[in-house]
Parts: structure tokens; sequence; C-alpha cells
């Protein structure tokens, strides 16, 4: 699961940073070991895990320029 998450989360080779059908996977994975194992802390733990990583899924990937790179803090405006 985690192998299958982190090749997902930054692939290493290929054109897209995020591979969307590796997390979906993933996070179907882990989601499906808690409804297995609901009283493992670790279990939960991990999907509590995997969710909030993920959470970040889409700002990620810069989408200002189109590029489909990564984000860097430049591309963050601090001033609101």
């Amino acid at each position: 699961m985690h192998l299958v998450f982190s090749t997902g989360h930054s692939a290493p080779i290929g054109e897209q940073l995020v591979r969307s059908d590796l997390l979906d996977g993933a996070l179907d994975l882990a989601r499906l070991l808690h409804r297995l194992l609901p009283d493992d802390r670790e279990v939960t733990a991990l999907l509590a895990l995997v969710l909030l990583i993920d959470a970040r899924r889409e700002s990620r990937v810069s989408t200002r320029f189109s590029t489909g790179c990564a984000s860097s803090w430049n591309d963050w405006s601090r001033v609101t």
C-alpha cells in the first residue's frame, strides 16, 4: 500500500508528477483495510495519514502556468 501511494504521490517516471490512478487505488486499499480491521489503531492511523497527505493532491501541482510541474513556494501568494 505504501509503495503504491508513494509512487502515485511522486511518480518517478513519466510526464505526470502525480498519478491519480495509483493514489486512488492506495486510498481504496487503505479504506478496505480499515473496514476489515476497524479496531486496529495502526490501520486507522494509516488511513488518516493517507487522507491527510492526499488532501493536498491538487495544490502540489502548479496549474497557474499549466505546466503540471511541482508547485514551489514562490508560486504561492502570501499577500491577502
